[in-house]
């Protein structure tokens, strides 16, 4: 939803880039999912989706889940909005995932030269 929200078009899940299971959830949990901008590119994004378990009979919560999403437009011409960090945390979130894509970024084009 947060990527398509930032497109407004069609957006499609490019790749799972990193998912860290840190608890398990059980009987009487219900998770929530929440998802979040880190970055986005002309013509992709990545997202930050963190779950939490809440034990209904205890209200306890713990964080069970990470994981973070790139995902990308699917029409040539279509151009993802800047997106602008406002606070530290999301300026360094930003600049982490766009070291990210940059390398991704580096990786396809090696891999294109080197299967040419």
């Amino acid at each position: 939803v947060v990527a398509f929200r930032l497109a407004r078009d069609e957006i499609r899940t490019g790749a799972l880039e990193h998912m860290v299971l840190l608890a398990l959830s059980g009987p009487g949990d219900v998770l929530e999912a929440t998802a979040r901008l880190v970055f986005a590119s002309p013509r992709s994004c990545e997202i930050a989706v963190s779950v939490i378990a809440e034990n209904l009979f205890s209200g306890q919560r713990r964080e069970v889940c990470r994981a973070r999403f790139v995902f990308a437009t699917t029409r040539a011409d279509a151009l993802l909005p800047r997106y602008e960090p406002e606070t530290e945390r999301e300026r360094a979130e930003f600049e982490d995932a766009q070291r990210r894509y940059i390398e991704r970024k580096q990786a396809r084009s090696r891999h294109a030269t080197t299967h040419a």
